[in-house]
């Protein structure tokens, strides 16, 4: 009898509120593949007015140009809101993208994204 093993698959994103905020974590790739998966978690995110939305890409490995059109989307719906968006970023390469690509308020640490008193 052979065993089977069936690779674990982990998700792109996972959404969760932490210190008044509600934190996206995107993980691993993100490029055209996950696209989609990830939208779906986005567009579910800063519909509250005045919501602090925290997207976290320390766990992510690549960041294409596709997850940059996801983030920038999810920056005008936030902000159309009254919300406040600010992305978490070690990557020195990815921040210099967003800081191209818009006012995104980069941090380097979720802590220091968390201490930021939500609206």
């Amino acid at each position: 009898m052979s065993q089977h093993h069936v690779p674990v698959l982990s998700r792109p994103a996972r959404v969760y509120r932490t210190h008044g905020h509600t934190v996206v974590e995107l993980t691993g790739e993100i490029d055209l593949t996950v696209v989609d998966e990830i939208a779906a978690e986005l567009d579910a995110v800063g519909t509250h007015p005045g919501e602090s939305v925290v997207i976290d890409l320390s766990p992510a490995t690549f960041f294409g140009s596709s997850g940059l059109n996801l983030l920038c989307g999810a920056r005008r719906r936030v902000q159309a809101r009254g919300g406040h968006l600010q992305v978490v970023c070690p990557h020195s390469l990815t921040v210099r993208v967003l800081r191209l690509a818009g006012p995104f308020r980069v941090v380097r640490t979720l802590a220091e994204a968390l201490q930021r008193t939500p609206a």
